[in-house]
This record gives C-alpha cells, structure tokens and sequence, in this order.
C-alpha cells in the first residue's frame, strides 16, 4: 500500500501514528475547519440536489451511487487540499486526479490477492504497468497544489495578511510543519492529507448509497425522515419543504437552498430520527466492511 499511502496514518505504525493522530486530532476540532468543512460539504449538497432535481423533473435515470462518489471527492479536495475539481459539475466530467485516484486504490487493493504482482511491477505490465501511470498523476497534482500553497501561505504572511491563509487541512499542516519539532516535509504532507481524503471519500459515499437504498426499500422510514424535516424547518419559522413536491424545478431548487443554510453542526443535533437511520444504516452496512488480517507465526 506504500506507492498509495505512504507513511499516512493507515498505513504508519508507532510514533509515526502517535503524531499524525495527535495532530490530526487537534486539527479536527477546531472551530476554522468545522465551520468551513460544513460550508464546503453543504455547497456541494446544494450542487448533487440540483442534479438529482433535474432528473426527476426530466425523468432521466442517474447513478446515485458515482453522484456520491463526486460529491464526496469534490468536498474532500475541498476540505483537504483547498482545490476545487468540479466533478459534481452539470455535465459529471471526468477528471485525470480523479479517475488516477480511483485507479490506484482498486489495483492496490488486488495486491493482496495476486501472487504476482512483485513480479508485473519487476517487468513493469498489466495492472502494476497501469498503476505506476497513475501513481505518478496522483503525485504531481499534489506537489503542485503544495507548491502553489506554500507560496500563497508565503505571499499572506509578506503582505502581513494572515486573514487570508486558507482554512483547509493542507494550509494548516504546511503551517504545522514549519515548526522543526513536527519534522513535515512535501512528502509528509503529501501522505497526511491523500490519507484523509480516502477516509473521507469512500466511506460517506458507500453509507450514502446505503443509505438511499434503504430509503427506497422502506418508503415509510424515508417519509418519517422526511417529515422530521418539514418539521425542523417549521420550528424555525421557514416551511418552505411543505410546497416542494409539488413545486416546479426552479423553486425547489430555491427552497433546496434557503433549507441549506439552516443546516449546520448544532442544528443536525436535533435531527435525531435522520441520526438514528444513518447510524442503523451503518451498522447493517458496514462503510469498511472487509478486514483484512495477516497473522504471521515464527518459531
């Protein structure tokens, strides 16, 4: 997994892990990057609700579960690396990080069960051929982004401009990692974040999927959720969710965006049948449901 992960905290043991999750622990709780992963995650909520508005209006069939799969990427990059790569855009375009990324994590994750894969990556064909490629697009999308934020992060502080250094998890680990004690370089930082966005990416998109699936297996469960709803809106005095079934595209999408904004970390506390149905989702459906474990036996 080290061409993928590197030393990140999935694939780290020890000290290594001890400092990445102390850090990260740190980093996560912060108030600067809850409040801008909640607005990122929200925009792009905004963007798949259009899309998948279109299609209904439209009657044209989608694919929720790649939708989930952009929604996610996008927001992650977003929230990790501060970079915006548009594949939840109307026209669902590929995009060479993206499909690279995709790519790596399906071809090392069959190393484990093929036997030869040392050998396809000594002669460098099929899939470790194939891998190698896409390896390579994945590393220099992200040293350009690093290279581009520290000297964004260079050029605030010479303008003495320290409002503008951005929020996501990159800036703030480049800022970090300035400091000699937390020892980061480009390829530190590269394995920190490319780790976080595979936690972030896979699992939200498979427990979404889930959970839609679900959804449309117990219609009644789906308009109990929904109700709660309408009913957390009313409670603020809005209820523009009652009139969106019957409303036109453009409208709904009006009514999408104005029950956005409502939404954030201590208004979701109260949607708690919408929290009980994630949670069962995830417990019938696990978001890493396969473990693997090697037990090595020495005499």
């Amino acid at each position: 997994m080290e061409v993928f992960l590197g030393d990140g905290i999935f694939n780290s043991d020890g000290e290594i892990w001890k400092r990445q999750r102390k850090t990260a622990s740190f980093e996560f709780s912060s108030k600067k990057l809850r409040d801008f992963s909640t607005v990122v995650f929200r925009g792009h909520a905004l963007q798949l609700g259009q899309i998948v508005s279109h299609s209904a209006d439209t009657r044209e069939p989608i694919e929720m579960q790649d939708l989930f799969s952009r929604l996610t990427l996008d927001s992650i990059c977003k929230v990790g690396f501060g970079v915006e790569l548009g594949v939840l855009a109307p026209s669902l375009p590929d995009n060479p990080f993206a499909i690279a990324f995709d790519n790596v994590n399906v071809i090392v994750t069959m190393r484990f069960s093929d036997p030869f894969w040392k050998l396809k990556r000594l002669l460098n064909v099929g899939d470790e051929a194939s891998l190698k490629k896409s390896a390579k697009v994945i590393d220099e999308f992200i040293y350009r982004v690093i290279h581009s934020r520290r000297s964004e992060i260079q050029d605030s502080r010479a303008f003495q401009n320290s409002d503008q250094l951005k929020p996501d998890l990159l800036s703030r680990f480049i800022e970090l990692g300035e400091n000699p004690a937390n020892q980061m370089n480009e390829k530190t930082l590269r394995d920190i974040v490319l780790n976080f966005i595979i936690a972030g990416r896979d699992t939200t998109a498979a427990t979404l999927s889930w959970f839609i699936y679900m959804m449309a297996l117990h219609p009644d469960i789906a308009e109990r959720v929904f109700e709660e709803l309408k009913q957390f809106e009313q409670s603020l005095e809005l209820g523009s969710l009652k009139n969106s079934i019957v409303a036109d595209q453009q409208s709904f999408n009006e009514s999408l965006e104005k029950f956005a904004e409502l939404l954030n970390h201590e208004t979701l506390a109260s949607l708690t049948y919408l929290h009980a149905t994630l949670t069962e989702t995830l417990r019938l459906y696990p978001a890493v449901p396969l473990v693997i474990v090697i037990n090595v036996y020495t005499k």
